[in-house]
């Protein structure tokens, strides 16, 4: 049973979901691993109307809610059984729920890892294309699990929200308040591409130099959670380095407004987490490197603000009818 409908707010926002790429980046930076999951400034501006109302008129019935961990399925598309074919041993996956269950500690969230089925596809694999019109019938479909309220985690080599080969994007997911898209199967799911996970699943990152020492620590997962959880990028709407600051952002007020600094996400390993920068000087607070909405270095994300947690909670109640531990309802929290 769906929660709520709102198939106006469908249109302008799954079109910008799940066939968005981010444009004018500075080809002078080689490694620019990035999200598909943006969303323009119209469409988040008709998704918080919609969220306001909800909460004014909020009525459920208890037996509605689902409380306790999140259950989770995970999807291994793969070439060959190797590491660089996307065979995923399960020492990674177990490494990676662990970090997912850590870092969403302080949200009150927990998962628990059903199920790992193994799909050998390599076309697939070397291209999951989330537009194709077979992708949801022939791979999606039929292995998808539950409903809205469960996780399903696909892994690829490379993703694709569009009609061409991107392999800088290196993740997807819908939001909590996308449940009349089209393909059921996109808003429970997830896609992150194989190598992302920790110690890039043992895998080559085939968009480096053989000589890079690069190693992913699993956070890319953490974010498009984030997305599914109800987040948006914390430099939202700004999509390119030439973008204008803005300060209604992503909606949640202890962020602060930024834009996306590409060589902070290049794949150095020697990038400082220490230093703050301040891309938008004229609106209050520094850039929040630390923060896994942002993009940037795997090793400098470790944290979602209080705001950002007070939206998932309300989020994932709203729409998915998940209800958070410590959480008690939606009222308005401030954030």
């Amino acid at each position: 049973m769906k929660l709520f409908s709102s198939l106006a707010l469908l249109g302008s926002i799954v079109s910008e979901t799940l066939g968005h790429s981010l444009a004018s980046r500075d080809d002078s930076v080689g490694f620019d691993p990035v999200c598909g999951s943006v969303v323009s400034s119209e469409a988040m501006d008709l998704s918080r109307s919609r969220t306001e109302q909800l909460r004014r008129n909020f009525r459920r019935d208890p037996e509605d809610i689902y409380q306790g961990p999140i259950q989770t399925y995970w999807h291994v598309l793969y070439a060959n059984e190797t590491d660089d074919g996307g065979y995923i041993q399960p020492e990674y996956i177990s490494a990676q729920m662990d970090i997912l269950n850590a870092d969403f500690g302080p949200s009150g969230f927990s998962f628990e890892l059903r199920n790992v089925s193994y799909l050998q596809n390599a076309p697939a694999w070397q291209l999951l294309n989330l537009t194709d019109a077979n992708t949801v019938p022939d791979i999606l479909a039929p292995n998808r699990v539950g409903d809205y309220r469960t996780l399903n985690i696909f892994t690829a080599s490379a993703i694709s929200t569009g009609g061409t080969a991107n392999q800088t994007t290196i993740g997807v997911a819908s939001f909590p308040n996308f449940d009349d898209a089209p393909f059921p199967e996109l808003n429970s799911s997830v896609f992150v591409v194989h190598w992302s996970l920790p110690n890039n699943a043992g895998a080559k990152i085939p968009i480096l130099p053989a000589s890079s020492d690069y190693t992913f620590l699993g956070k890319n997962l953490v974010h498009e959670v984030g997305h599914w959880t109800g987040l948006y990028h914390t430099f939202q709407p700004n999509l390119t380095t030439q973008a204008e600051c803005d300060p209604v952002n992503d909606q949640v007020n202890d962020t602060p407004a930024h834009i996306y600094i590409r060589e902070l996400n290049s794949g150095n390993s020697s990038i400082s987490c220490d230093v703050m920068p301040d891309t938008c000087p004229d609106i209050p607070g520094l850039d929040p490197i630390h923060n896994y909405m942002n993009y940037i270095v795997d090793k400098c994300r470790f944290e979602f603000s209080p705001g950002q947690i007070a939206r998932q909670h309300e989020q994932m109640y709203l729409y998915r009818g998940v209800q958070a531990e410590g959480y008690n309802g939606p009222e308005d929290v401030g954030y």
